[in-house]
């Protein structure tokens, strides 16, 4: 069986016909391109680049979750959303989907729908540092700062038991550990 895959360089399309085997090899390099390019925030080719693997692939659940962070990215937050919604849809087990949705919902003060994807996903990933810690940035904006602080500690605790984690690239040790000092240092209720 062959495979079609579009592949985009310099706004030229080119048609790559190729058997299963260097189709996948040619997959894990555009998610290699695509996870680069999301670190450095460039939404555009973020999105050309999951694009050309939804053509190949039209149900490919992390081509659409990262279609989705770029077009939020790009200021098209509701769209970005229902697409990483849809990629949990494929596949609920995919972490990284509960972490962008996560993260996107937070950002937008939706803290409760957060916590929810952050708890999902840690689930499924209990050891994750980066969920752990975005999960109490959610309680902290939530107003519950014990929970909030139980987060940032775990954060800390599995800073360096992450490394199998999808998310093992996010560090996020220092702001944890300064959350820590400052829900430390507020005024206890009465």
């Amino acid at each position: 069986m062959t495979h079609v895959l579009f592949l985009y360089s310099s706004n030229k399309r080119s048609i790559l016909s190729m058997g299963n085997e260097t189709m996948d090899s040619r997959l894990e390099l555009y998610f290699d391109e695509i996870y680069r390019a999301s670190q450095k925030e460039e939404w555009r080719i973020v999105e050309q680049k999951a694009r050309a693997v939804l053509e190949a692939e039209a149900h490919h659940p992390k081509a659409m979750m990262f279609l989705g962070l770029a077009r939020a990215g790009q200021g098209f937050e509701p769209e970005g959303e229902n697409l990483i919604l849809a990629s949990l849809t494929l596949d609920s087990r995919n972490v990284e989907g509960y972490y962008y949705l996560g993260v996107l919902v937070l950002d937008q003060g939706r803290s409760l729908l957060a916590i929810d994807a952050f708890l999902h996903g840690i689930r499924i990933a209990p050891t994750s540092h980066p969920l752990h810690y975005q999960l109490g940035r959610a309680y902290e904006r939530s107003g519950r700062h014990d929970e909030a602080l139980s987060a940032y500690a775990r954060a800390v605790d599995l800073i360096s038991s992450s490394s199998e984690d999808a998310l093992a690239w996010l560090d996020f040790s220092a702001e944890a550990k300064e959350a820590i000092v400052r829900l430390g240092n507020l005024p206890e209720k009465h």
